[in-house]
């Protein structure tokens, strides 16, 4: 069996090529050639890319291996109407059950992004506002929707590089958005369940409206 520290750090170090941009979509990942890459075994690297999978970060079939995931404008489409549903039931699970420190943490990460725009590190305090998300997940206390608000937040973290690298948000945009975030947990915090639902949705759908045309160049 190989050796969970070296899985987990070869998983650590893939996930973060993927989120960076250095391995892009649909690129093809190879057993042998990473296991040479990092000096481990073949099988340290399939649980490593299994995990990635779980993830959501790849994609194996069986005529083309494992490939970094890729997306059409309909399977972006299908990522942000998924990511808002997902995100509404925790919305939902979590005002049914208010936590102090939930909305603490999650005000606390929206004060993180804040902070980063302000210094001009846009990607940084995007990544930030996604971590918010995954946080709702884990706050809602349902283990199944934390899994798949997260699964869905890293293939909208894969989105969002390709905006990235093709036509960054501004920052003045990425500020609005913050503001946003901010009174949305004001809003939690007041237990206006309905308005903060209906902000949420705002703000997915309205980074969807902007993502499509990025994506749509071909």
């Amino acid at each position: 069996m190989p050796s969970q520290t070296r899985v987990q750090s070869v998983t650590d170090s893939l996930r973060d090529s993927i989120r960076q941009g250095r391995l892009q979509g649909r690129e093809r990942l190879v057993e042998l050639s990473l296991a040479e890459q990092y000096g481990v075994s073949q099988n340290t690297i399939r649980e490593a890319l299994a995990r990635l999978e779980t993830e959501g970060w790849v994609v194996k079939t069986a005529r083309h291996g494992v490939r970094i995931r890729s997306f059409s404008l309909d399977e972006a489409d299908e990522v942000y109407t998924l990511w808002l549903a997902v995100a509404g039931v925790a919305l939902r699970w979590l005002v049914s059950h208010p936590n102090k420190s939930s909305f603490a943490r999650l005000k606390k990460l929206i004060e993180t992004a804040r902070r980063q725009a302000l210094q001009n590190q846009a990607e940084d305090a995007f990544e930030t506002l996604l971590e918010w998300h995954r946080s709702l997940g884990i706050f809602s206390g349902r283990a199944q929707t934390a899994e798949l608000l997260g699964n869905l937040v890293n293939r909208v973290a894969m989105l969002e590089r390709l905006r990235a690298n093709r036509s960054p948000r501004s920052l003045h945009a990425l500020q609005a958005q913050i503001l946003l975030y901010s009174k949305l947990v004001s809003l939690l915090e007041n237990g206006d369940g309905a308005g903060a639902a209906d902000l949420l949705q705002y703000l997915i759908l309205d980074d969807l409206e902007t993502l499509l045309p990025v994506l749509d160049v071909n």
